[in-house]
């Protein structure tokens, strides 16, 4: 009966630290070469977005959790920071003089993110005083956000498609995240990019 006892904690412990663990990325792969490739060691990872701040948000973020003793990784917005509009055929031919053996492009554009949440108890209101020869009062009172008792709004599911391409244009490896992830860019970027890492490299497409 004792040890049942001591072995209690440690149960009710054990789904926090899974929950802990857990990807909030689900990656299915929906193309993969057959043509035997060698793992990439120089990387140019792409956000493809026409917002800059996000675009260089989320490649930052990526390329730290990329940071792997084997691979070399650069960013494209400091590469090329106007690639999005110059297109593919651009980006092809900056990685090929450059030397990149591979090219990860996150078609981020239509990752929308939700408006920030307005505090909560937030009030306008306006009032004028009653005279004796005013009919009623007149008072407005809008509320804007959530009350405090009221709880948070579930995370979006963020859904991106990821492609790794050679330097020739050739299609190496496709694939889809949806993501369960808070409304913060950062967060998400480093669940998808996660995934991401443990795919490739279980795919042995890079180091």
């Amino acid at each position: 009966m004792m040890r049942a006892r001591s072995l209690l904690p440690a149960l009710l412990c054990l789904p926090l630290v899974l929950g802990g663990c857990a990807s909030t990325t689900k990656l299915t792969t929906r193309y993969l070469t057959d043509t035997p490739v060698d793992a990439s060691t120089r990387l140019l990872l792409v956000a493809r977005t026409p917002e800059a701040n996000t675009r260089e948000a989320w490649e930052n973020t990526c390329a730290e959790v990329f940071d792997i003793p084997a691979l070399a990784v650069q960013t494209s917005h400091q590469a090329m920071p106007l690639w999005y509009d110059a297109g593919n055929d651009h980006l092809l031919d900056w990685a090929t003089k450059n030397g990149h053996d591979a090219i990860l492009v996150a078609e981020i554009t239509g990752m929308l993110l939700a408006l920030p949440q307005v505090p909560a108890q937030n009030y306008m209101q306006q009032e004028r005083s009653i005279g004796e020869d005013d009919i009623g009062s007149a008072t407005w009172s809008f509320f804007l956000g959530r009350k405090e008792k009221e709880s948070p709004p579930p995370p979006e599911i963020h859904e991106v498609e990821f492609q790794l391409l050679s330097p020739d244009g050739k299609m190496l490896w496709n694939g889809v995240g949806f993501t369960h992830e808070a409304n913060e860019l950062e967060a998400i970027a480093r669940s998808q990019c996660k995934a991401l890492k443990k795919n490739l490299q279980g795919l042995r497409l890079i180091p």
